[in-house]
């Protein structure tokens, strides 16, 4: 989870204490809003039970607004009724700063009604996907064994996978699409982090050909 105000966002989740000896060194990840950006100074304050530190100036920083980008979905073109993808996306602040990845396929960019559309949140670690409607949303935990479903297309929620690595989320994600959903599709792909986003990203183009099966 998160503690925020106007000026920061702090990842509670990536943050440890470790102590040492005489010392506890207190790891925190911070995202600074894009109202705060500028040079500022480091302050620290210790607090022991009998005495403290004081308020020492220990150095300074200049926050900037991340940027988030879609970089690539693998495979972006091809055919098939089921394919694994990866989605991958990028965020300056790390990837840690990025809030959600999401992908849809689509045969037009008009509406999202009776479409593929999925939404990983990365604090929950939730992979979503919309109903028929877009009207709602099914969830269910990254690596659990178990499916999300529309009329579309069939998530595979134990085979998915996110991996972070520097600036970069690959969120990997096994889908069967449908029958009634053959055809031409687009793929978009958005990337949201923490004070930016990539905006809708059209990354490639998929045919979701269903086979023949005879006797």
């Amino acid at each position: 989870g998160t503690l925020q105000n106007s000026q920061c966002a702090v990842n509670v989740g990536g943050t440890t204490a470790t102590p040492n000896g005489n010392n506890l060194t207190l790891s925190v990840p911070i995202t600074f809003k894009p109202g705060f950006a500028g040079s500022k100074q480091i302050f620290m304050f210790a607090v022991g039970s009998a005495t403290n530190s004081g308020w020492q100036i220990m150095g300074n920083w200049t926050s900037s607004t991340a940027t988030v980008g879609a970089v690539s979905v693998t495979p972006n073109a091809g055919n098939g009724s089921s394919q694994t993808f990866q989605f991958q996306a990028s965020d300056t602040g790390g990837n840690s700063d990025l809030v959600a990845v999401e992908g849809w396929f689509t045969p037009t960019s008009s509406t999202a009604a009776n479409t593929c559309l999925i939404y990983y949140a990365t604090y929950t670690q939730l992979l979503y996907l919309a109903s028929d409607d877009v009207s709602s949303w099914t969830s269910q935990t990254v690596g659990t064994a178990g499916t999300l479903q529309n009329s579309q297309c069939t998530v595979n929620v134990g085979g998915a996978t996110a991996t972070g690595s520097g600036n970069n989320l690959t969120l990997s994600v096994p889908i069967t699409f449908t029958a009634g959903f053959a055809g031409v599709k687009q793929i978009f792909m958005f990337g949201v982090g923490t004070t930016g986003n990539s905006g809708w990203q059209i990354m490639g183009n998929w045919t979701t050909s269903i086979p023949i099966v005879s006797a």
